[in-house]
């Protein structure tokens, strides 16, 4: 019981993080070159 809340609160942190950077990871695994320009 105690693993599955747990598991809640994780998956909760992870929809979070996602909306804040989805754009960021897409930009990451879809567009390197375009990632690797700005980070230059």
């Amino acid at each position: 019981m105690h693993k599955i809340k747990r598991f809640a609160q994780f998956n909760e942190i992870i929809l979070r993080g996602n909306s804040i950077s989805a754009s960021q990871i897409a930009e990451t695994l879809f567009l390197p070159s375009t990632y690797q320009k700005k980070e230059a």
